[in-house]
């Protein structure tokens, strides 16, 4: 202890004697709390190297922390290192410009550190320029007021250039919409009816009154606005947590709510409020790139080129592996011309990607390669391309360095070699299997596309769900080049390899509650994608519908999705996939009316019991019909509507369901008792009405007529009641 006291009174010449230690970041480098804790051991600490070093890690970590650059300039001017203090000012207004606290100190520093009226005035209106809109600037406006107030004088002249200052502050000021804005508005009335000319003090109130009252207004508004925004929050990327991805969300709203102009300002003033607005997001969202792509997009939109090129140097600065920033960067600077600076500006973050060994770097391979091909030709493209091979860039890349070869060099040959380069390392990956598809199906080649399908699609993992569009390109493929039992059997391979056999699949619970634990993990690490299969109706109507003409009239579609559940179900076997045109129905068509094959009453009890597991509508059930056991489970929890049937009371003598059901049951019916007469009125206007029914629209359907659509039945029965029952 004696020791390093000794060194620290020496000032010590080598940094082992220091005696504090450099800041040592947490083990979650994004820990704010953990980072201020360690930064807050040594603010209390003499100083020294070690100090200034743990500032500046820490400040390079959060470069926006307005009350951290306030302290170290405070701590610097406590060891009395005025030039280093007036460095770190400097750097942190740039830094956290939006900082009240921290431009206040630096006023506050500038005040104590010259005695000249012309700087601290140079001072102040820079100040100004930055946060005089923000709610929360009133103590910057005061200050500025009082300081003027007490400028001492020496002559009539000065008195009146000082009173003509103070008049335009205030001016200024009371239409600025800040927190107590009232108090300043007294004050300056207060200022003016001291002056001499009793009238022009009166005509200025009244001339001023409007814009004060606007800009209280507008307070209110922006508070409102701001209601949830965390202002002094350290900036971190987005990282998934709920509590920032709100923050997020509610800074898009403010800057939204400042850009819609509800105070109807004009275009200088709009564009004054919304650049601040941004200002103060990026402040907290500092790490957010799409944040800074939408702040430097407006910016090019109302023309302020200078600070486009201002806030592209920022966001390079704070992001400069973002490769969203970099393309949106090199765009711009291509569009006005400057192509050398997009060449540097690629080359930069290519090398410093692969330095670092990181691995998204496809996007910036690929927006390169169009860049290069635009400004130098085919050649030097194709050079980047195989720098970006080297480089084991994704997918991307390649599929963009063959259609480049399709749409600008008119080599289809190279394309598909390209394609095929790839194919030796992304033959699982289905996003680029899809962009081979659509580039032969370009070529119009049906030999080498039908090849390709046999090739690739039963090779692919069962449960990746993308897997599906590539097996919809090959129905469609069998549709477009091929017959019809080419495209019946293309969709039952889809359903057999998806699905899978049932061998294949795991078993739902044999009795229910009696899965082991191995078999739920299995069942939950399987995706079974019969869920994501459309449906025999989806198929059918995606393949009539062509050039946009609908098969079909709203009616009958509306009919088609009424019926489907029915219809899904009846094409799906009792344990297997819906196989297009390979499911049997227990249902026939007689005369053109429906009959069932066999009645219900006749069946044995287990048959029964299978047929109506069967018939569960697909829609219910996402995937095959489910066990029998399963059934009983669900049968047990809602035996009322069975209690009365011939299968009910089978149920009853086996003990399935408990004979409760038929109290239950009875009570039931005399809680419907009370719907009789509603029901008899449905029915005798059912009788009394079709016509009045069917003639709300000439060209509709008589829907009384559908047996498979009842609930538009009912719904315009119930409403013909609702009609009948009106006084006159």
């Amino acid at each position: 202890m004696g020791s390093r006291r000794k060194s620290k009174e020496n000032g010590g010449g080598g940094r082992a004697q220091e005696p504090a230690l450099p800041l040592v970041p947490p083990e979650d480098e994004w820990d704010g709390d953990a980072w201020v804790t360690k930064l807050n051991a040594v603010m209390g600490q003499p100083w020294s190297q070690s100090v200034v070093d743990a500032y500046e890690i820490f400040l390079r970590q959060y470069p926006t922390a307005g009350r951290q650059w306030r302290q170290y300039g405070e701590h610097a001017v406590k060891a009395n290192q005025k030039d280093l203090a007036v460095s770190i000012m400097r750097r942190g207004v740039e830094f956290a410009s939006t900082s009240i606290d921290l431009w206040r100190y630096y006023v506050t520093f500038i005040k104590d550190l010259v005695n000249e009226p012309t700087q601290i005035i140079r001072a102040f209106e820079e100040a100004l320029a930055h946060i005089g809109i923000d709610m929360a600037a009133r103590p910057i406006w005061a200050d500025y007021i009082a300081f003027i107030e007490n400028t001492p004088t020496s002559n009539q002249a000065e008195e009146q250039a000082k009173r003509d200052t103070l008049r335009r502050v205030y001016q200024r000021a009371v239409q600025a919409p800040i927190h107590s804005l009232e108090e300043i508005w007294k004050a300056y009335q207060t200022f003016e009816n001291m002056s001499a000319n009793k009238e022009l003090a009166r005509g200025l109130i009244a001339q001023l009154q409007p814009k004060y009252y606007e800009a209280r207004a507008e307070v209110r508004a922006r508070h409102n606005r701001r209601d949830g925004l965390l202002l002094n929050t350290l900036a971190a990327p987005p990282r998934g947590h709920t509590d920032e991805e709100e923050q997020a969300g509610l800074w898009r709203k403010y800057i939204a709510g400042e850009r819609s102009n509800l105070s109807g300002l004009d275009p200088k003033d709009l564009n004054s409020r919304v650049s601040y607005a941004y200002e103060q997001a990026l402040a907290v969202l500092y790490r957010y790139p799409d944040m800074w792509v939408d702040a430097v997009q407006y910016e090019i939109d109302v023309g302020n080129n200078e600070r486009v090129a201002t806030l592209l140097k920022r966001a390079l600065y704070a992001l400069p592996y973002s490769e969203l920033i970099t393309v949106f960067a090199g765009d711009y600077y291509e569009l006005i011309g400057r192509s050398n600076v997009t060449r540097a500006l690629y080359s930069e973050s290519l090398e410093r990607a692969i330095q670092r060994g990181r691995m998204n770097r496809t996007l910036l391979f690929a927006k390169y390669m169009q860049f290069v091909r635009r400004n130098d030709g085919i050649e030097a493209a194709r050079k980047v391309f195989l720098d970006a091979r080297r480089a084991e860039v994704g997918w991307e890349a390649y599929a963009e360095a063959a259609w480049i070869e399709v749409h600008r060099n008119k080599q289809h040959q190279v394309a598909e070699n390209i394609f095929e380069l790839g194919m030796k390392r992304f033959s699982q990956c289905v996003p680029f299997l899809l962009q081979y598809t659509d580039f032969l199906w370009r070529c119009n080649n049906s030999e080498k596309l039908g090849s390709f399908f046999q090739r690739v699609l039963e090779s692919l993992p069962r449960k990746d769900r993308s897997v599906i569009d590539l097996w919809q390109k090959y129905i469609e493929f069998e549709t477009h080049f091929g017959d019809l039992d080419s495209r019946v059997n293309a969709q039952r391979r889809m359903v057999s390899v998806l699905m899978g056999s049932n061998d294949e699949r795991p078993s739902r619970t044999s009795k229910i509650g009696s899965a082991t634990k191995e078999a739920k993990e299995a069942a939950a690490e399987e995706k079974d994608l019969s869920m994501y299969l459309p449906s025999p109706v989806d198929m059918a109507l995606k393949q009539c519908t062509v050039f946009d003409l609908e098969p079909v009239t709203e009616d009958e579609k509306a009919e088609i999705l009424l019926r489907r559940s029915e219809n899904v179900a009846v094409a799906r076997p009792v344990q297997g996939g819906a196989l297009p045109g390979g499911a049997k129905s227990g249902r026939g068509r007689e005369g053109g009316k429906t009959a069932a094959a066999v009645e219900p009453e006749e069946l044995d009890f287990d048959e029964a019991l299978k047929r109506m597991s069967a018939a569960v509508p697909a829609s219910a059930l996402s995937k095959a019909a489910p066990d029998l056991e399963v059934m009983l489970e669900l049968l047990r929890s809602v035996p009322d509507t069975l209690a009365d049937t011939p299968t009910g009371q089978e149920m009853i003598k086996r003990g399935i369901i408990s004979s409760q059901a038929a109290k239950r049951k009875r009570k039931s019916d005399r809680d419907e008792d009370d719907e009789d007469g509603e029901e008899s009125e449905i029915k005798k206007v059912k009788k009394e009405a079709p016509s009045k029914i069917a003639g709300e629209n000439a060209t509709d359907r008589e829907w009384s007529s559908r047996a498979n659509a009842p609930s538009i039945d009912v719904f315009r029965q119930r409403q013909a009641v609702k009609q009948s029952r009106k006084p006159s």
